[in-house]
C-alpha cells in the first residue's frame, strides 16, 4: 500500500518496472550522486542538465513524480544540454548537485573514449610546481595553476588532462568551480 502522500499517483505505477517496494525504497534513499528528484517537468532545460550530468559522471536515476527514469553512465561523453541562451553546455554530478564542466573535464571526457596512445611527459618545473602545490594545499583550480606556475591556460589544461587520464589526479566540483587533487 502506498503512503497517503503518493495515493494520487497510483496510476503511474502501471508504467514502472520493478515493484512498489523497490520504488518506495528509492524514494527513501533521497537525492544523492546517482539519484535526483523532480516533482514535475517545468523546465526541459533543468531535466536536460540533470541527464547530461548523470551521463557525464556515474549515471543515475531521475525520479519525476514516482516514475523512475534510469540514466546510465555514457561511454560517449561529453553530453550537453541546451541552455536558455541557446548555448550547449556539459554538466557533471557530485553528490546531489549538477556542476558546469570546465574545458579540462570536457577534454578529459572526450579523450578518455579514444584509443589509448603512449603519452610521454617531461617531468619538469611546471609538473613539479603542480605536485608541490597539491601536497601543500590539497587542491588547485585551473586558473590558480596558470598563475602559480606562470604557464598558459592551454599548457595547464593539457597537463591536468594527462594526469587525469593517468589517474594521478582527480577532480571535484565546488561552488567556486572544478578543483584538482592528488589521488592517494
Amino acid at each position: 500500500m502506498l503512503p497517503e502522500y503518493l495515493s494520487d499517483h497510483n496510476r503511474l505505477l502501471d508504467t514502472v518496472t520493478g515493484n512498489e517496494e523497490d520504488l518506495l525504497n528509492k524514494i527513501k534513499e533521497g537525492e544523492h550522486q546517482t539519484q535526483d528528484f523532480k516533482f514535475r517537468i517545468d523546465s526541459s532545460q533543468k531535466i536536460a542538465k540533470t541527464l547530461s550530468a548523470f551521463a557525464n559522471t556515474d549515471g543515475g536515476s531521475l525520479l519525476i513524480g514516482v516514475k523512475d527514469n534510469y540514466v546510465p553512465p555514457s561511454s560517449d561523453k561529453p553530453h550537453k544540454a541546451k541552455e536558455a541562451n541557446a548555448k550547449w553546455l556539459a554538466y557533471v554530478r557530485q553528490r546531489d548537485e549538477n556542476f558546469l564542466a570546465n574545458k579540462v573535464l570536457l577534454t578529459y571526457m572526450s579523450t578518455k573514449r579514444m584509443e589509448p596512445r603512449k603519452n610521454l611527459v617531461e617531468y619538469g618545473k611546471n609538473e613539479k610546481l603542480l605536485f608541490e602545490y597539491l601536497i601543500q594545499h590539497g587542491d588547485i583550480s585551473l586558473s590558480k595553476l596558470v598563475k602559480y606556475a606562470g604557464i598558459s591556460v592551454l599548457k595547464a589544461e593539457r597537463m591536468l588532462v594527462l594526469f587525469l587520464k593517468w589517474e594521478v589526479i582527480g577532480w571535484r566540483a565546488t561552488e567556486n568551480g572544478i578543483r584538482f587533487y592528488l589521488i592517494d
